[in-house]
């Protein structure tokens, strides 16, 4: 199966199922296709996973040194690929976003942040991303985050995600600074 067929049948699945769970396709088939044209348009998809990152970094509660490096585990799901049947490169960011989220959450930066008056935003301001190996479809990996340096302005992150797989290789790397 060609690697585009393979996507537009999966996304067509999901749709489709989508719809189904609905239980909408027999009585409001444009009322549920509406809401799934603004679940997709409105990308509520990353909301729920920021949602979940926040929830498991207050369930968990173990607090870390800032010093320590932090791993973060993830799959890759129908939604995150692209025409060739691999994780999308926006997506690799996105995932390194949830693993810094969950960083600063874990080792107290990010509550500091947030009680100072005004607010300090963690903002990335640069960001380096180097594909190595293709993420498939449902294939788990982790993302380590560990912080570089620090300076008066702006802190600097390696996030390196890597395949769960035994002997893989990094599946990317990312050198960003947050400032």
């Amino acid at each position: 199966m060609a690697p585009e067929t393979l996507v537009t049948s999966t996304a067509i699945a999901v749709g489709l199922s989508t719809l189904i769970s609905l239980r909408c396709v027999g009585r409001k088939p444009l009322s549920a296709a509406a809401l799934l044209a603004a679940v997709h348009c409105a990308d509520i998809e990353f909301y729920l996973r920021m949602l979940v990152v926040e929830l498991l970094a207050a369930w968990r509660r173990q607090r870390a040194d800032v010093g320590e490096p932090d791993r973060t585990r993830y799959c890759c799901w129908p939604t995150d690929l692209d025409h060739s049947a691999s994780m999308n490169h926006a997506k690799y960011l996105r995932f390194v976003n949830y693993a810094q989220r969950q960083f600063w959450m874990r080792n107290g930066v990010w509550a500091v942040c947030r009680k100072r008056s005004p607010p300090v935003r963690l903002v990335v301001a640069a960001s380096t991303l180097r594909v190595t190996r293709p993420v498939r479809c449902f294939e788990r990996f982790a993302v380590t985050t560990r912080l570089l340096a620090w300076d008066d302005r702006a802190f600097f992150l390696q996030q390196t995600p890597r395949c769960m797989a035994a002997h893989s290789r990094p599946a990317s790397g990312r050198r960003g600074t947050a400032a």
